[in-house]
């Protein structure tokens, strides 16, 4: 066997070969993207937030109707008049995670409150 051969085929199995995103979520979110999200960035961004929160089908239609997607990053703050770049670009990012925490606590709280 041709050693380029050889070192190809070793590296397609021992290197890991990583899903695309879709591939990565139940069958009905990406009903759900298709149907409500509708430029290609948001469904991307939708879908790695699926993933990375464990979002269920319910809290994305939640995400995707309060238009999270559109929310992200637009709190207004004096961060970067305030602190030195590192700690202001920081803070930022904490605001945005606090408030998609508290919008994930939020929409799993409604959830649960429906199902019972």
């Amino acid at each position: 066997m041709d050693k380029f051969l050889g070192d190809t085929i070793y590296d397609c199995w021992t290197k890991q070969l990583v899903q695309q995103v879709v591939g990565q979520i139940p069958w009905g979110h990406n009903l759900r993207l298709l149907d409500k999200a509708t430029a290609y960035k948001e469904r991307l961004w939708y879908a790695q937030q699926t993933i990375a929160n464990g979002w269920s089908r319910a809290v994305l239609e939640h995400q995707i109707e309060t238009k999270l997607y559109q929310r992200q990053g637009k709190a207004i703050t004096n961060f970067d008049l305030t602190l030195p770049q590192p700690q202001s670009d920081l803070a930022q990012q904490l605001i945005k995670d606090l408030i998609v925490s508290s919008n994930v606590l939020t929409s799993f709280k409604n959830q649960r409150t429906v199902s019972q």
